[in-house]
């Protein structure tokens, strides 16, 4: 039996919809709450990913490191955003840090007892790829965007 509070927040988020009961406990029994302060890093770059993170309050950035330019925020992600799919692609590290802008509560999910659900229940296993996959096929149609509008004359720009 998962966590009562987890299973609220969880029913919340997007993730949740259409997953079915059985299914939605699945997903619920691999996590827990966690909060952070801002400035506290949720992941950092290079490291093993084991987990990722469903946004129930707060903002987080997305940063990347260079030795001659330093740290770079790439994106900042907010209510309803997964972050950290890394664990579920190989060599499963993280490539970039995840930084609290402010005081930010989220569900973290232990993916390794996931994956092991997903191979074991292929039908939730496609339940779960499948809403990981739109969370981040939706963060692409985003980038896309901005690298459009990043691209165009400055007059011909969106306001």
């Amino acid at each position: 039996m998962s966590d009562p509070m987890v299973a609220l927040w969880l029913s919340e988020t997007p993730c949740a919809v259409g997953l079915g009961e059985k299914n939605f406990e699945k997903l619920a029994s691999c996590g827990w709450i966690e909060h952070f302060q801002p400035g506290a890093f949720l992941a950092r770059e290079g490291q093993k990913a084991s987990t990722f993170f469903l946004i129930h309050g707060g903002s987080v950035a997305l940063e990347l490191h260079d030795a001659a330019t330093g740290t770079a925020m790439t994106e900042t992600l907010g209510v309803g955003d997964a972050v950290g799919v890394s664990w579920l692609v190989p060599p499963h590290r993280y490539h970039v840090d995840v930084r609290a802008l402010e005081p930010t509560d989220v569900l973290v999910f232990d993916g390794d007892r996931l994956k092991e659900l997903m191979e074991a229940d292929a039908d939730f296993g496609f339940a779960i790829t499948r809403r990981l996959l739109a969370r981040v096929y939706s963060r692409l149609e985003e980038l896309r965007v901005q690298r459009l509008d990043l691209y165009q004359p400055a007059e011909g720009r969106r306001p």
